[in-house]
């Protein structure tokens, strides 16, 4: 699969890695159809937030759901799905009551 990266301010440059595999028996992998930069991955670009070499952009995508893992019951192969850039992990009190940027297992504090 390919990635754009960004290495620091002003260095873009787009990367063939691995195709990838479900993170765990609750993840699931989609092929990437359509994406664009969000206005947060400028803040990477202009330097404003460093980054480490090849940190990779386009967090909010649509595409189709090409595996799942064997704990997954909302999504099947082949839905259509699409991403929000704060989702949470699924799990936590924060997710539940749909409060995303609660969420214990990511780190939603910083506002750009």
């Amino acid at each position: 699969m390919r990635q754009v990266v960004i290495d620091g301010p002003g260095q873009v440059r787009l990367v063939d890695t691995p195709d990838a595999v479900p993170p765990g028996a609750d993840g699931a992998v989609v092929a990437v159809e359509a994406t664009a930069i969000c206005g947060s991955d400028l803040h990477f670009y202009d330097g404003d937030i460093p980054v480490g070499g090849g940190f990779s952009v386009g967090h909010e995508f649509l595409g189709t759901v090409v595996e799942v893992g064997p704990d997954v019951c909302r999504f099947r192969v082949g839905d259509r799905v699409l991403t929000a850039s704060v989702a949470g992990c699924g799990h936590c009190d924060g997710f539940d009551r749909n409060k995303r940027r609660a969420c214990a297992q990511t780190d939603n504090s910083e506002e750009f």
